[in-house]
């Protein structure tokens, strides 16, 4: 269903408990962007706390998050942007296609700028990168991810606030925004013509339970946790040891790798551990296998019944 502005202007109006827009949101009204280049991350799309404490004046601030997570505790001067409002159920190119414009207009309408340094954080989830891959597809340029979100910048004695923030001005959005990077989606009329390409990986980070209940035939399993540090605050593994983990289970940098979990939310963090380790080729599966269950006719394993 297409969101029309007024939508988008209510939703950023309501929250939960009076949550809005931080109060620092810049009008967005002729804002000038230039066309996205490929994107390339590797270790430059994470941040540490203690280097981004002195840039934070010069940074904009994405909390990915619900609502009442980002009452309860975000950096000072956060904008709040909810990883559900993203999700895209049905890949068909009609579907992308507005969904893309309903993504560029939420994003504008929340105040994200795409000619601002950006760094997204979580709250422990690791779903700032659902944030992530959204910016990048959009054409942002690098935007960075906080290593261990809002705990390490708490561990780090960074200003932290709560309770309900001060609704902001909200300008209507930019006609034209980056050019999209389309390679980094991923439809299910794509995920099914990959089953038997040799040069193309499939990674289900799901739980395993779920992996082994049914999953994408073809898909290797690794969840998505495994890409981070067990212990709080969960910081990403380094490049070297990712690459290790994922040329164990035949997801190599010669391939394309194409990611999904259940909507697309922890498939995003195996999307940007991939790009932490240098791949250069991968696309995220946003509609997962909510939407590859729910079409009968698509192949499983194990074979449903």
């Amino acid at each position: 269903m297409r969101i029309s502005r007024r939508i988008l202007l209510q939703r950023s109006a309501a929250g939960a408990a009076g949550l809005a827009l931080a109060s620092h949101v810049r009008p967005v009204l002729g804002q000038s962007t230039p066309a996205a280049t490929p994107v390339e991350a590797g270790p430059a799309a994470l941040v540490t706390a203690d280097t981004l404490i002195p840039q934070v004046d010069d940074t904009q601030l994405v909390a990915v998050m619900p609502a009442t997570s980002f009452e309860a505790a975000r950096i000072r001067g956060s904008i709040l942007l909810d990883w559900a409002d993203l999700e895209l159920a049905d890949t068909s190119e009609a579907s992308v296609a507005t969904w893309t414009e309903d993504m560029r207009q939420l994003v504008a309408v929340r105040g994200i700028r795409a000619d601002r340094p950006t760094v997204l954080y979580d709250e422990g989830t690791l779903f700032s990168a659902r944030g992530w891959w959204q910016l990048a597809y959009l054409g942002y340029d690098l935007p960075r991810v906080l290593d261990g979100g809002l705990l390490a910048w708490a561990a780090a004695k960074g200003a932290v606030d709560a309770g309900p923030v001060e609704i902001a001005p909200v300008e209507a959005p930019v006609a034209e925004g980056p050019t999209v990077r389309r390679e980094l989606l991923a439809t299910k009329d794509e995920v099914l013509a990959a089953l038997d390409d040799p040069g193309i990986a499939l990674l289900d980070v799901r739980a395993p339970n779920e992996y082994a209940a049914g999953h994408i035939p073809g898909a290797v399993n690794l969840p998505y946790t495994d890409n981070a540090a067990e212990a709080s605050p969960h910081l990403f593994k380094s490049p070297e040891v990712l690459r290790e983990m994922y040329a164990a289970i035949g997801v190599t940098p010669d391939k394309r790798a194409i990611t999904y979990c259940t909507t697309g939310v922890r498939g995003s963090v195996g999307f940007f551990s991939l790009m932490l380790a240098g791949f250069t080729d991968v696309a995220l599966y946003v509609g997962s296998w909510n939407e590859w269950d729910n079409d009968p006719r698509l192949p499983q394993e194990p074979a449903s019944s």
